[in-house]
């Protein structure tokens, strides 16, 4: 934490005082992970899973015709209704690596339809080894959205300090007598936690992390020197630049970077 005090001046007068407080450092939330769906992101699908444009089709309030932002969603079936009598078919995401990241928290939108759960199911579930499945959401009622609606999930219990975290969506199973409806879009998905980085086990003056310190990690260094706090800088890639492990990239890094590229 830390504050400071300012004021402004004229020819004649002097204003209040006035004092900024703010707090840096660990115990803030931020964004690990964002997925905005303004490109597909590449996660695994089963049945008619798909990322696109929602059409607006389906029964019970339909789908919507666009994105809560954007024009695109990841959705079951983007121009209507699931089917009767279906297995859970699944929107899973990409390994998340969240080793780093502590109260870890699913943020994203969805416009549903869902049947009641004696006939059909929506389900969120997280696994951190890719096998073993917790469910962190199901449906309870029928569910029929008219609007986007933002959920937040607490997964902290599985994807705490895990290097893989998998996130993956079900539509179904559905009886053969259910009734049915337009199903999930999602959009705006993004992983929330508190971010504890540290430096243990970075090699100083490997910054391209190939296991050396040699020619190949020049570049990069002199990238890492001239902007570190750039939005591609990784953090592992600025602990191997500092080689004083100052927690800055200053010009007192450049003679120890030269005397490891010359002594390994």
């Amino acid at each position: 934490s830390a504050s400071f005090t300012y004021a402004a001046k004229d020819a004649t007068a002097t204003s209040n005082i006035a004092t900024v407080s703010l707090t840096v450092g660990v115990g803030i939330p931020q964004v690990v992970f964002d997925f905005p769906m303004n490109t597909d992101p590449g996660w695994s699908t089963t049945g008619l899973w798909a990322f696109g444009h929602p059409t607006g089709g389906g029964t019970h309030n339909r789908d919507p015709n666009n994105g809560y932002t954007g024009v695109n969603v990841c959705g079951y079936n983007l121009t209507g209704d699931y089917s009767r009598g279906m297995p859970a078919r699944y929107l899973t995401a990409t390994a998340l690596d969240c080793s780093h990241a502590t109260q870890v928290q699913l943020k994203f939108w969805r416009w549903l339809g869902v049947d009641a759960p004696t006939y059909a199911h929506a389900t969120i579930e997280v696994s951190n080894d890719g096998s073993a499945w917790s469910t962190i959401w199901q449906n309870t009622t029928p569910i029929s959205d008219t609007a986007w609606l933002q959920q937040t999930y607490d997964i902290s219990a599985v994807a705490d300090s895990h290097a893989t975290v998998y996130i993956r969506w079900g539509m179904g199973p559905t009886t053969a007598d259910s009734t049915t409806y337009p199903g999930w879009n999602i959009d705006d998905v993004q992983i929330w936690g508190i971010v504890h980085n540290s430096c243990a086990g970075v090699v100083l003056g490997d910054v391209d992390g190939n296991g050396l310190v040699d020619g190949r990690d020049v570049q990069r260094f002199v990238e890492v020197l001239i902007d570190p706090y750039a939005g591609g800088v990784q953090f592992d890639e600025f602990c191997a630049a500092d080689m004083n492990a100052d927690g800055f990239m200053t010009i007192a890094d450049v003679e120890s970077f030269v005397q490891k590229l010359l002594n390994p």
